[in-house]
Formats: C-alpha cells, sequence, structure tokens
C-alpha cells in the first residue's frame, strides 16, 4: 500500500488516508460479521447489500484484492445463490490484516 501516492490521488494528507484506512478496516470487520449472519438467516439480499458496501469503499481505497472477494459475494447473491461466504471472508480479513501491518510499520 502506497499511502502517499493514495493521498495523492484523493487529494488528502497522508495522515489522512492512514485514519481513514483504518476507519475503513474498522468498518469491514463489522460488515464481514453482518455477512455472517446473513448467511446464517439465509438473507440472501443482506449478503447482497452488505458485499456491495465492502466493495464499494474497497474500491474506492484501490484495494483490489478485497473488492474481489467482495464481488463474488455480490455476484452469487445476486443471481440468488445463497452460498457460504467463508472463504471470500477469509480472503477479506487476511487482506484487512495485511493492510493494519503496513499501517503499522509505517508503509
Amino acid at each position: 500500500m502506497d499511502l502517499p501516492s493514495l493521498a495523492e490521488e484523493l487529494g488528502l494528507e497522508v495522515a489522512d488516508v492512514r485514519r481513514l484506512v483504518l476507519t475503513f478496516a474498522e468498518a469491514t470487520e463489522g460488515d464481514l460479521m453482518r455477512l455472517e449472519l446473513a448467511f446464517t438467516d439465509r438473507d440472501v439480499e443482506q449478503l447482497r447489500r452488505t458485499a456491495h458496501h465492502i466493495k464499494g469503499a474497497a474500491s474506492n481505497l484501490e484495494f483490489t484484492e478485497i473488492a474481489a472477494a467482495a464481488l463474488a459475494i455480490e455476484d452469487k447473491a445476486r443471481s440468488g445463490i445463497l452460498e457460504d461466504p467463508a472463504n471470500s471472508i477469509a480472503r477479506i480479513r487476511g487482506e484487512l490484516n495485511s493492510i493494519r501491518i503496513q499501517l503499522h510499520n509505517g508503509e
């Protein structure tokens, strides 16, 4: 993750982008819990909406792996397919952990 380049693209200071990314990570953790609950509740529409939200936020911050994993969930749900999102959720959590490590290490 190249914070200075992302900051320049977004027209923000690096410190602001760092806070934005941390907020994204925290919010996405909540969204992942909503995905798990939606699957348990067999709520395909909630799966779609939540995955769409993650995809959009991740795309705005150029987190392509997270966006792709969320899109996989969204596409299935949009087609009415109730599929366990555990693999995609694990991918997203892995990416979030990587992002947090990069932020912690000052990258």
